[in-house]
């Protein structure tokens, strides 16, 4: 009964692929800023949080959404 029940907590805490990588596309642009994209460190900041920058611009509408 203990076990079934730290699974159950354990499957309910699970973060989809794609909310993760929301998740990172948002700290990237909180972290950078707006306008960042166009900064020759952008790039390198993608690669830290483990997001393409394509990926992270193709979130950038969805994520400034949130933030405004």
């Amino acid at each position: 009964m203990k076990e079934e029940l730290t699974i159950k907590m354990h499957s309910e805490l699970a973060i989809s692929p794609r909310i993760e990588e929301l998740h990172r596309c948002m700290t990237i642009w909180c972290h950078s800023g707006i306008k960042s994209e166009n900064n020759q460190n952008f790039e390198k900041v993608c690669e830290r949080y483990g997001v393409s920058k394509a990926v992270v611009l193709k979130n950038k509408k969805y994520c400034l959404s949130l933030i405004e």
